[in-house]
């Protein structure tokens, strides 16, 4: 009777020493391990966590380009057109510009992106001056990346108290506007188009040129890639790009427009750009030596 009992409190002392019996499986992990087998259920290792180079791509697939401000790796495809990346279709565009429209000129280029574009036109126009601005300051860092080995002043400026970043009035002889004007429309409307174009023309010295490149109306509802764009797209949009000439002359100013046809063969469509010249009056003494170093960014944080 006695050793009963010895042996039932041995027993017991047992279970309450290793109730979950974590011993064995202890064991057993190491059994495994030795021989190759997978772990047991609930016994792997803890993930390691991400790479700096897996947080980035994490961080890319979740990047919306609401702006417009696509990344250098997006194609065609990805802005809703066919497959041919965006160094070719500015390369194309470039065959359109004219170099007296740049000359001499100080030129401020509206959504610069990278700045490869803008430094193409800087080199092969002889422009005084360019300055480049952009509403996502990772492009702005790349666009200084690019240029950097090809420019001997470049200057980040960081602007944001006023509507388009505070630029002078009738400092510019160029404004030029590539690939924006949709996504000024989606994310604010009429009403934020009409005041960019407003701005343009005030920023502009006499006979100053706005180019201006209006994207199809077609192409809005392929690109509503927040609720703010579908928002404007259904109740606050009606002036379409169709219109933009009449507007630009009848209540902005322009007096004279042209539109300058893009001819994408390769895309299969033609894609227009609006030549638009503020009327002469007293304009600054310009110096004509062209210069390709006076190049500056800018990151506006509310652009409109």
């Amino acid at each position: 009777s006695s050793s009963t009992a010895s042996t039932s409190t041995t027993s017991t002392s047992a279970a309450v020493v290793d109730p979950l019996n974590l011993r064995w499986v202890a064991a057993e992990s190491e059994r495994r391990a030795r021989r190759g087998h997978s772990p047991l259920p609930g016994d792997s290792p803890e993930p390691e966590p991400p790479s700096a180079n897996q947080q980035q791509q994490q961080q890319q697939q979740k990047f919306v380009a609401m702006y417009g401000n696509f990344r250098a790796d997006y194609n065609r495809q990805t802005r809703g057109a066919s497959e041919f990346n965006i160094g070719q279709m500015q390369d194309d565009r470039l065959q359109l510009l004219q170099q007296d429209w740049y000359t001499g000129r100080d030129v401020l280029d509206i959504g610069c992106n990278d700045g490869v574009f803008s430094m193409r036109i800087a080199e092969a126009m002889g422009v005084k001056s360019l300055t480049g601005l952009d509403i996502d300051e990772e492009l702005v860092r790349t666009a200084q990346s690019n240029l950097e080995d090809r420019l001997r002043e470049l200057e980040k400026e960081e602007e944001g108290k006023s509507d388009l970043a505070r630029v002078e009035e009738n400092k510019y002889d160029v404004i030029q506007a590539f690939s924006i004007t949709k996504w000024i429309h989606l994310n604010w409307g009429d009403r934020g188009l009409k005041l960019f174009f407003k701005r343009a023309y005030r920023e502009l010295r006499p006979d100053g040129k706005f180019i201006v490149e209006p994207q199809p109306y077609k192409s809005y509802q392929r690109t509503l890639l927040c609720p703010t764009h579908k928002q404007n797209y259904a109740s606050n949009i009606e002036l379409k790009p169709e219109q933009f000439k009449q507007y630009l002359e009848r209540e902005v100013g322009f007096a004279h427009i042209v539109s300058v046809w893009e001819q994408q063969q390769c895309h299969g469509f033609q894609q227009p750009l609006l030549l638009c010249s503020k009327p002469s009056g007293r304009t600054p003494a310009l110096a004509r030596e062209p210069s390709q170093h006076n190049f500056r960014l800018f990151v506006p944080s509310h652009p409109l």
